[in-house]
C-alpha cells in the first residue's frame, strides 16, 4: 500500500536529495552570484569535509545565507519566507516543541488538517522532515529561510512566553477587578506578604485569562529551564506562557494554600478545592497536585457553581 511522502513542495511532489546534486552551485552561477572557479573550490571543501555544497559556499564566503535560501526556494519551487517579518501565536508554536524547533532549525507557519506548513533552513533534511511528520502526524510543506534568521526567531518567539509571565506580573491589580476566594481561612487568603505578592498577582492574572478565554482546565507544569502554563480550550491543551523556574514552586505552594493542602508534602498527589466569587457569580476550582521528577505539576479544573455566563467586565482575581 503506497503512502504519501511526509514532505512535499507546493505542487505536492516530494523533495529529494537527488534533485539537489550540484545544481544549487550551477543555479548560483546562472544568477551571477558565483563563478565556476568559486564553485570548484567549494566542491573541494565538500569533498574534504563531507559537508553540503551549500555549507561549503557559505564557509568560503561566496554566498550569503539569504542568497542561499532564495536559491533553495527557486530550485525546489517552494516559498522563501523572511521570518523577521512574521509574528507567531501560541497555538502555532504548539505544533512544534521548542526542542525540535532548535534541533532541526524549523518553525511552524500554519496547519490545515493533516497539512503543516513550516519554514526551515534546509528543506532537503529528510531526517528532520520524518521526525516532524512523526511528532505532528502531518504531511510537511516546507518554506525556506536563512538559518541565522530562523535561529534568532526561535529565540524570540519561544522566549515571548517567558516574557508573558513578566508582563502578567507587571500588569498590576488595576487591570483586574476583584475576584475573591471563599471557603478558606480568611487570615490565610487575605494577608499576602510582600514576598508572596508577585506570585499571587501572577496566579490571579493566569486565572483571569483562563476564565476570559473559557478554559475548562489550567495545567501548571514544571520544566528543565522554565515551567509551562497550559489552558484546555475546546478540549485541546494550548501553551499560554512560560514561567521562570524560581516562581514555579511558589505558584504550587499558593495553590496548596488555597486548596487547604499540605504545602510541605511534595512526594504524594494531593487534591483540594476552593470557591471563587466573580461579582455575584461563583465558580468552584478543583485543585490537584502531582509529583514529577522535575517538580510538582498542578491541574485546576474550573467549574461554574451558579447559572449564567461569566461577565468578562466583572472578572478579577484577588485574595
Amino acid at each position: 500500500m503506497a503512502h504519501d511522502p511526509p514532505v512535499a513542495t507546493r505542487d505536492g511532489n516530494p523533495i529529494s536529495n537527488a534533485q539537489h546534486s550540484n545544481s544549487i552551485g550551477e543555479l548560483a552561477i546562472r544568477r551571477g552570484l558565483i563563478t565556476h572557479t568559486m564553485l570548484n573550490e567549494a566542491l573541494e571543501v565538500q569533498s574534504e569535509t563531507g559537508c553540503l555544497l551549500d555549507d561549503a559556499l557559505i564557509q568560503k564566503g561566496y554566498l550569503q545565507e539569504t542568497q542561499l535560501a532564495e536559491l533553495l526556494a527557486e530550485h525546489f519551487k517552494i516559498p522563501y519566507v523572511n521570518v523577521e517579518l512574521l509574528s507567531f501565536k501560541a497555538d502555532q508554536l504548539n505544533e512544534i516543541p521548542e526542542a525540535i524547533a532548535r534541533k532541526h532549525i524549523i518553525l511552524p507557519l500554519q496547519r490545515d488538517g493533516k497539512r503543516l506548513d513550516v519554514v526551515m533552513a534546509n528543506p532537503q533534511d529528510l531526517d528532520a522532515i520524518q521526525d516532524l511528520s512523526f511528532v505532528t502526524g502531518c504531511k510537511i510543506y516546507p518554506a525556506v529561510c536563512a538559518r541565522s534568521q530562523i535561529l534568532e526567531a526561535i529565540d524570540r518567539v519561544y522566549a515571548m512566553h517567558l516574557e508573558g509571565a513578566g508582563a502578567l506580573m507587571a500588569a498590576g491589580a488595576s487591570d483586574a477587578p476583584d475576584l475573591r476566594f471563599t471557603g478558606g481561612k480568611a487570615s490565610v487568603l487575605d494577608a499576602p506578604s510582600g514576598t508572596d505578592a508577585p506570585v499571587i498577582k501572577l496566579l490571579n492574572l493566569i486565572m483571569r485569562k483562563a476564565i476570559q478565554l473559557g478554559a475548562s482546565d489550567i495545567h501548571i507544569e514544571p520544566g528543565v529551564d522554565e515551567g509551562t502554563v497550559r489552558f484546555r480550550l475546546d478540549g485541546l491543551l494550548s501553551d499560554q506562557l512560560k514561567v521562570p523556574n524560581q516562581l514555579h514552586p511558589a505558584l504550587i505552594s499558593r495553590l496548596k494554600i488555597l486548596g487547604r493542602m499540605d504545602i510541605a508534602e511534595r512526594r504524594l498527589p494531593q487534591d483540594g478545592s476552593v470557591r471563587v466569587k466573580l461579582e455575584g457569580q461563583e465558580a468552584d476550582l478543583r485543585l490537584s497536585t502531582i509529583p514529577l521528577r522535575s517538580g510538582e505539576k498542578a491541574v485546576i479544573r474550573i467549574l461554574q457553581a451558579t447559572g449564567g455566563a461569566f461577565e468578562l467586565d466583572n472578572i478579577g482575581f484577588s485574595p
